[in-house]
């Protein structure tokens, strides 16, 4: 017997509700390095499985990375797929941020 629940965790508010982790195309470089904190502790959830909506398609969330390069930038990326099923792509957090909100 296995309990299955599922919630917005992480996304644009919407007229059905706000999310968890409310994602705008103006948060500002604190308000994104709070969201991947909260992202990361979330994936680290036991019994936890993130999916996330790309255009027209739904992908697990595989693996999160992060890393500060040598000048200082900080890397923060995601292992999912933007076809199949697959883990296929490291995907920046600014990508997924910019699919989730629709901003270039």
């Amino acid at each position: 017997d296995v309990d299955v629940s599922a919630r917005l965790f992480m996304g644009r508010k919407v007229s059905s509700g706000v999310p968890d982790v409310p994602l705008s195309a103006k948060d500002t470089d604190a308000d994104i390095a709070e969201q991947w904190n909260k992202f990361r502790a979330e994936f680290v959830r036991p019994k936890t499985a993130l999916i996330f909506h790309l255009t027209n398609h739904y992908a697990l969330i595989f693996a999160l990375r992060e890393w500060i390069t040598q000048d200082g930038q900080e890397i923060r990326q995601v292992l999912t797929t933007r076809r199949g099923q697959r883990p296929t792509v490291w995907m920046d957090f600014a990508e997924c941020r910019a699919i989730v909100t629709k901003s270039p």
